[in-house]
């Protein structure tokens, strides 16, 4: 039996829409037992084994995403089995916790865990500490300077303003965490009357990143592939008409590479 751990925020929150429940029908069809497990149910034993209760697909195919939900949900929390996750072949982290602020310390801790799994062997994808260390867009500052925007991080407004002062146009202003856009506001320049509210919203969240504005981005997203320290794809997105904001949602195009 070939097993395969799904790892979500939750498995009450699974939606017929993500591409977490495309991953886990292809998997059931291609002959794997899916277990799929939730942040908060993952714990460490006394033998220092990591423990979860996991809720198993019952089928190998189905007619709809929405079936495949609902096994998942008809499960519940009384039908979950407690499993070592080192039966797995393999665990797939399919967690967002920019998306999921109440649990964001258990987050934390499953990198941790996932570290223990995949030190016993069995291989987490993607891997803890890469996870880890792209936890925040601050990460992107890693990046080379010549596949990102002009990009400055602080907690100064002084400094924040000064920054935009010199970009001579329009800048986007966004928090390190978070997904879908929110709070993420753009200025068309350091006189913008609502500058310094804009800042201090963001700054309740944390440090500030700014960056210049790239007209291009009307037109699509861009995903960069960074594998090894080296970029080996960037993907353009077809945005959805109608937003500035700059993330891929549910029916967005494959462009070309």
């Amino acid at each position: 039996m070939r097993i395969i751990t799904v790892v979500v925020n939750s498995p009450d929150e699974v939606t017929p829409a993500q591409t977490t429940a495309q991953i886990i029908r292809v998997a059931a069809e291609r002959g794997y037992t899916v277990w799929v497990t939730g942040v908060g149910d993952l714990s460490c034993s006394v033998e220092g084994r990591v423990l979860g209760y996991v809720r198993q697909l019952t089928h190998t195919h189905y007619e709809s995403y929405q079936t495949l939900v609902q096994d998942i949900l008809s499960q519940g929390k009384k039908n979950t089995m407690q499993r070592p996750l080192n039966e797995s072949d393999v665990v797939l982290m399919r967690t967002s916790p920019g998306r999921d602020k109440k649990r964001g310390p258990l987050h934390t801790s499953v990198l941790t865990l996932m570290r223990m799994v995949r030190d016993a062997g069995t291989p987490v994808l993607n891997d803890p500490d890469g996870l880890c260390r792209a936890s925040s867009k601050l990460y992107l500052q890693e990046l080379p300077a010549s596949v990102k925007p002009l990009t400055l991080v602080s907690s100064r407004p002084k400094e924040i303003v000064s920054f935009i002062e010199g970009l001579n146009g329009k800048a986007v202003l966004k928090p390190l965490s978070g997904t879908r856009g929110r709070d993420v506001f753009m200025v068309r320049s350091a006189k913008d009357p609502n500058l310094l509210q804009i800042i201090d919203v963001i700054l309740r969240q944390g440090l500030v990143m700014v960056q210049s504005f790239i007209p291009s981005v009307r037109n699509c997203n861009k995903f960069i592939i960074y594998f090894f320290e080296k970029i080996i794809m960037i993907i353009f997105v077809n945005k959805i008409k109608g937003t500035r904001r700059g993330y891929q949602s549910p029916g967005g195009k494959w462009g070309d590479s």
